[in-house]
């Protein structure tokens, strides 16, 4: 990082130290490691901050265009939910809230890095679907091919029309390899497509934690 970008890390650092304490630390500390490894350390430098998220139903949300993160801080654990978000609460952890805030740091490289992206949402776009396609390998994740959720036919098992042809609807597919939603919320419903949650249930991070 430059001076410039150092001098605004510690700013941010110790703003989040002061209001969220040790995961306020942590985010940072995460972030660093996820610009450096992920995205040659090309992201402007975010307000991470931990709260309720809009409606308490996202695990996290990002303003990409001003560069703000929320973490929900039921990712630590802790939620009286028995399953918060479906989500088998001994996976949660600061292993869960690292895929959560890459998950963060791929909108704000879309938005600030690729110039924006182009299609119908955030997630469905080739801008999108290309940085999962690019980061799936780096976190090994291999054999992933992620695509669009386009508007397609496809035929309906036992369904037949009166000339006797495989009787077709029109619904949502996915024009990769994988259900568009695993897409829509990589990496964390990668990992549970590909049956490897070893990540979460072992609670090591990629880097030193407490440094």
């Amino acid at each position: 990082m430059s001076k410039e970008t150092d001098a605004a890390y510690d700013v941010m650092l110790q703003i989040a130290k002061q209001y969220h304490g040790e995961k306020g630390r942590w985010a940072y500390e995460a972030f660093g490691y996820i610009n450096a490894t992920y995205f040659n350390d090309q992201l402007p430098i975010p307000l991470i901050q931990w709260a309720i998220t809009p409606h308490g139903g996202c695990l996290g949300h990002t303003q990409a265009a001003k560069s703000v993160v929320t973490l929900h801080p039921s990712l630590l654990g802790g939620t009286e939910k028995k399953a918060p978000w479906g989500i088998d609460p001994a996976l949660l952890g600061y292993c869960y809230a690292f895929d959560v805030l890459l998950h963060e740091c791929m909108h704000i490289g879309v938005e600030h890095v690729l110039g924006g992206y182009d299609g119908p949402t955030s997630h469905n776009n080739e801008q999108w679907v290309g940085e999962v396609n690019r980061i799936a390998p780096l976190l090994g994740l291999r054999g992933i091919e992620a695509g669009a959720s386009k508007s397609g036919r496809v035929v309906v098992d036992g369904e037949f029309t009166k000339t006797g042809k495989p009787a077709t609807r029109v619904q949502r597919v996915s024009t990769g390899n994988v259900p568009f939603d695993v897409v829509s919320k990589f990496p964390q419903k990668t990992r549970e497509f590909v049956n490897d949650l070893s990540f979460y249930r072992n609670d090591v991070l990629p880097f030193a934690w407490p440094s």
